[in-house]
């Protein structure tokens, strides 16, 4: 496993190893002791995936803070997405900071996103298949959203949204300061 770009102090852009032989490939999206090799210390206790049959399927900004610290690492298995990170720490020099950087299935980066980081993603292809791991078990109720429309962020879309749940259309603003 290789840090490609670290974000905002925290947060990590890893490729991992893809290997190949007959069968086709296996990328090894995650293993402990190279997680902890690079400085992450995460062990997984919840595993899902995600399938976005349109391109422009939008998830919107959800963090956890440190009243609920969860950390996630993600990645994708098919398709194409763009990934969002936003630093969402008050007292951090990059507050209200974000980077784009683009996830697929060719290229086998996983991205590691701690508590206090915001994440929003949308699909650039059709089928795009996200795989998406924590350290606590479940999420709703414990996730915190941001609304992505927030002016004092500024996300860039690279494709108009296609779908979006109801919850990250009514997410709350930023209160005014």
């Amino acid at each position: 496993m290789k840090v490609l770009e670290t974000y905002f102090d925290k947060a990590f852009l890893l490729e991992t190893p893809l290997f190949e032989s007959c069968r086709g490939t296996m990328q090894n999206v995650f293993s402990e002791e190279a997680f902890r090799e690079a400085g992450i210390d995460l062990t997984i206790r919840d595993l899902r995936t995600y399938v976005m049959p349109k391109t422009g399927t939008f998830f919107g900004i959800h963090y956890y803070d440190e009243k609920t610290p969860v950390n996630r690492i993600l990645t994708l298995s098919a398709g194409r997405g763009m990934d969002y990170l936003i630093d969402l720490r008050p007292d951090s020099p990059t507050y209200l900071q974000w980077v784009s950087y683009e996830l697929s299935a060719e290229n086998h980066r996983v991205v590691y996103i701690p508590y206090g980081i915001g994440h929003a993603f949308i699909s650039l292809a059709e089928n795009t298949i996200q795989v998406y791991a924590t350290d606590a078990v479940g999420g709703m109720g414990i996730t915190r959203q941001l609304n992505y429309q927030e002016k004092k962020i500024g996300l860039a879309l690279p494709v108009p949204i296609t779908a979006i749940v109801e919850y990250d259309v009514n997410a709350p603003f930023l209160p005014d300061a």
